[in-house]
């Protein structure tokens, strides 16, 4: 995926391509950003913040399939794409960035990582998504 690629209007996240048109048609200047799943930081709310939170406690579960996919970016690296953007608003009117890394890393191989950064060692307990609502 690039900043090239048509967005799914059926996706959870495609109303944001209703208002990345509606910003374009408005004559206002603007860019977009569409970032990739943000990892990094203090995490004490995030996925993988609670993945941490749950190998410390000794019961990581992974929620849903197994084989899914995201493109992902650190906290640090989309706050420096957001001041680089904001450094060149000018030149950069209308622009729109996908600031993410293109390995789609599975979700389950980055959960795996950071539990064991955690000294986990056992199993991840596999749940259906529903059961993690």
């Amino acid at each position: 995926m690039d900043e090239n690629t048509p967005g799914n209007a059926e996706s959870p996240l495609g109303f944001r391509l209703t208002l990345e048109k509606e910003l374009a048609a408005s004559g206002l200047a603007h860019t977009v950003v569409r970032p990739g799943f943000m990892y990094g930081g203090p995490a004490t709310t995030s996925l993988s913040g609670q993945w941490f939170a749950a190998a410390e406690a000794g019961k990581p579960v992974f929620y849903g399939d197994t084989s899914k996919r995201y493109s992902w970016v650190h906290v640090d690296d989309l706050a420096d794409a957001y001041v680089r953007i904001l450094d060149n608003r000018t030149s950069l009117d209308g622009e729109v960035f996908v600031i993410a890394d293109d390995q789609r890393l599975r979700v389950l191989d980055m959960q795996r990582a950071a539990v064991r950064a955690v000294g986990y060692t056992g199993d991840i307990s596999l749940e259906p998504a529903e059961a993690g609502a």
